[in-house]
């Protein structure tokens, strides 16, 4: 059997060359303590598990943003155009280094992506770039291998926009090959859904209406569809998922919703924080491996394990909380 290849990307934040390192040693630890993954050895040798990164778009835009700061100053300094509030944010030296450095990296990433189509533009193409170039290396090693792809926040927008560009073919540097009606995604995995975050007149791509569906949901007002299953995945806590939540109707089987409640952590929309769920990372080890490799006893004991509520929060507080979610 063809060993399958799983593409990962980063949500939005500071992502270096070695930022999946984390994450996928995460990811291997958790496997190992299934006995049927385990069994075949680690994760990384069962799976090709290839990492996409992006951020260094924003990190550059964001890097000339400020050094051009200065010079927009002086430039208005010398003319009658009055941008004072621009300038005095780019150049602006006193924010305290975590705040800005959490504006400058979290914050302004979605709204750059959605705002300004160059940076937006170049973003898919880097995605796009890596995409193509890993999907056709692996095949050429694995032919007919099943190719599984993840996002997470950012990274589901990013996702969604990449494929449904190679999908229709839409995308020069993808070419014809990719069509939807020429090759099919096995899984997509989109982990803190925010697809359909921004306004609506500044999504060029519309995910209800694209090809990156899975095969019962139909065509789309775009073409085949993309996928053979497809998975949402939002955590209750998660304000991200709350606004424009991705809820499409009539998607069929091969369509799942899943909605996870812990609390382990500050940052509920970390990525590492969903995938420690089981019925995450259950669902990916399933899609990826076969259902063997994880049996439905097995599943439905680890979720039962599993708290809600990391051992020493504040559970009373917390639960009460949860109730009125329910």
């Amino acid at each position: 059997m063809a060993r399958p290849l799983f593409l990962i990307l980063h949500g939005s934040g500071i992502y270096t060359h070695d930022w999946a390192a984390e994450h996928l040693a995460r990811l291997k630890a958790v496997a190992a303590t299934y006995p049927g993954i385990a069994q075949g050895g680690d994760l990384g040798d069962q799976v090709s598990l290839v990492t996409v990164r992006y951020d260094q778009v924003f990190e550059n835009l964001l890097e000339r943003w400020e050094q051009q700061g200065d010079k927009l100053q002086a430039f208005l300094d010398e003319s009658s155009i009055r941008l004072p509030r621009l300038a005095a944010f780019l150049r602006d030296r006193t924010t305290p280094p975590d705040e800005r450095g959490f504006l400058w990296t979290h914050v302004l990433d979605p709204v750059v992506y959605r705002g300004i189509p160059l940076v937006r533009d170049e973003v898919r193409a880097v995605v796009l770039q890596q995409v193509v170039a890993a999907i056709n290396d692996h095949l050429q090693n694995e032919p007919g291998a099943d190719v599984s792809i993840m996002g997470h926040s950012l990274g589901t927008i990013v996702l969604h926009d990449v494929l449904e560009l190679m999908g229709t073919g839409a995308s020069s540097d993808a070419g014809d090959v990719w069509r939807s009606d020429r090759f099919r995604f096995a899984n997509v995995f989109q982990v803190a859904n925010a697809s359909r975050l921004g306004p609506p007149g500044l999504i060029d791509l519309k995910p209800y209406d694209s090809v990156v569906r899975p095969l019962s949901a139909g065509p789309g007002g775009s073409g085949a569809p993309y996928c053979s299953a497809f998975y949402t995945i939002r955590n209750v806590w998660d304000p991200v998922t709350w606004w424009q939540r991705f809820k499409p109707t009539g998607w069929g089987a091969g369509f799942q919703e899943v909605v996870v409640r812990h609390l382990h952590q500050l940052n509920v929309h970390g990525f590492i924080h969903y995938l420690e769920h089981p019925d995450v990372h259950v669902r990916i080890f399933r899609a990826l491996l076969g259902n063997w490799v994880v049996p439905g006893p097995l599943w439905q004991q680890r979720v039962a394990e599993f708290p809600d509520l990391a051992p020493g929060s504040c559970g009373a507080t917390v639960a009460a909380l949860q109730n009125e979610l329910d």
